[in-house]
């Protein structure tokens, strides 16, 4: 039986008002094991120290109906079940379950003597507490890790998410989950319907290059673009207001991709660069894409040639982009170049950045305005990660760190917590973070030359 807030609320268990009919409107029978609740309900049970539990099954939609009139309830989904569990403006009951063991071997409890010389009806009553609140399960098979998008905590600020909730999905049923290495939020309030529709598209979703703090001094709300990697069109734009993830579609032209293409954005000019390689071989080209104009344009690259491009970030300061990439002579020598957007010219910074073979390459900005690169060499595993001081001639070393624990399966961004980043080995769930203290300090006059050795 239920006590619940539907009338009185005088929940006193009492036998006398166990057997029915009840007259009272606190005590309501309810539907056990499929039988209706229009008489109590037994099952036989065995009492010892060895004898298993006693469990029924109970249909508690149907209950939750009954006791509110019969109104029908709406579908268990996404957007119908509030953060406490129950249905958003329906029935929200909260009470006390109550079973009583009626009769012993036959013979009522009461003046039964049972364990310990106490009379047995003085412990045949069990009562919990219960409700009507609604927990989805979902199966995570196969959504760990995410290897992309990177970091949804720079911009889900209405998500209240922390360092290690690296992963937002959209489920079959619209809900949309935030997913850590041992938690999964449903955080479908603070998302729009636009930005839940381009969170499921299927859309690559290309961050701000940016740090987080620098869009909130700018005083902008978005965060990512979206885009069609097929036809190379931008979809969308993501972003926080208001407390809450939001979203926009976009119309735009696309353009043809070739062989390969390197992405990055500037949320403070709002634009997307693409370094794109028509055909493997080939030198690249650079397109940029402005919101203002829903356009790509050419720029035309004068000097060094920009040959298999591998990592990119935009650097505000400088109005460039910063580009990592491998010669056709050496595939074992990594370049830093430096492409001016003004003029389109592109200056060697670092002839031999990297020697060796790197599977994952990553340059980001950092939060204090350096550049973070980081590599991962897959025999022996090791991953490397380097703070650089950059100007527009020259990048030294500032700090690094070095492990064989895992290796790099995606960007790496810093936070003002830590340098985070994505593993691509067996505990791939794991989100690594390494924080100040291990990094250790480089010479003061160290160029950027061979910086993992």
């Amino acid at each position: 039986m239920l006590c619940a807030n539907l009338g009185s609320g005088d929940c006193t268990i009492d036998t006398d008002r166990f057997n029915p009919p009840i007259a009272d409107t606190s005590w309501r029978l309810l539907s056990l094991n499929s039988v209706p609740p229009s008489s109590s309900f037994t099952k036989p049970a065995l009492f010892g120290p060895t004898t298993p539990e006693v469990s029924v099954s109970w249909q508690s939609m149907a209950d939750l109906s009954a006791l509110n009139g019969g109104a029908p309830l709406p579908p268990v989904q996404s957007g119908t079940i509030g953060s406490d569990g129950a249905f958003v403006n329906g029935p929200k009951l909260k009470g006390i379950l109550w079973s009583f063991v009626p009769t012993l071997n036959g013979a009522p409890t009461d003046g039964q003597i049972g364990p310990g010389q106490r009379n047995f009806a003085d412990f045949a009553s069990h009562f919990l507490e219960a409700d009507h609140r609604i927990v989805k399960q979902y199966v995570m098979a196969n959504w760990i890790p995410r290897l992309e998008p990177a970091w949804p905590w720079e911009y889900c600020a209405g998500c209240g998410l922390g360092h290690n909730m690296p992963w937002l999905t959209v489920a079959d049923d619209g809900a949309v989950l935030a997913m850590g290495t041992e938690l999964v939020l449903d955080v479908s309030h603070a998302v729009a319907p636009e930005a839940r529709t381009l969170l499921a598209g299927g859309g690559m979703r290309v961050p701000a290059a940016e740090p987080e703090y620098r869009l909130v001094q700018a005083g902008l709300t978005r965060r990512e673009v979206v885009i069609d990697p097929t036809t190379m069109r931008v979809v969308g734009v993501l972003g926080v207001a208001g407390g809450r993830i939001v979203g926009s579609g976009i119309e735009s032209e696309g353009i043809e991709v070739g062989a390969a293409r390197t992405l990055v954005y500037s949320g403070i000019r709002d634009e997307l660069y693409a370094v794109v390689q028509p055909r493997s071989g080939e030198p690249a080209s650079l397109r940029r894409w402005a919101a203002a104009s829903r356009r790509w344009e050419t720029i035309e690259l004068l000097g060094a040639t920009v040959e298999h491009p591998e990592a990119m970030t935009f650097h505000l300061e400088s109005s460039a982009l910063l580009v990592v990439d491998r010669t056709a002579t050496e595939p074992e020598q990594h370049r830093l170049l430096r492409v001016d957007l003004a003029s389109g010219s592109v200056t060697v910074i670092a002839e031999r950045l990297l020697v060796g073979t790197y599977d994952v390459v990553s340059l980001s900005i950092g939060y204090a305005g350096t550049i973070v690169l980081a590599a991962s060499q897959p025999t022996p595993a090791r991953t490397q990660i380097a703070h650089l001081a950059f100007d527009d001639i020259r990048a030294r070393v500032v700090d690094r760190f070095e492990t064989t624990e895992y290796r790099l399966a995606g960007e790496v961004r810093e936070s003002d917590a830590a340098v985070h980043l994505l593993s691509s080995d067996a505990e791939a769930h794991l989100v690594p973070r390494v924080e100040a203290g291990g990094f250790v300090a480089a010479g003061a006059t160290e160029d950027a030359e061979e910086v993992f050795r």
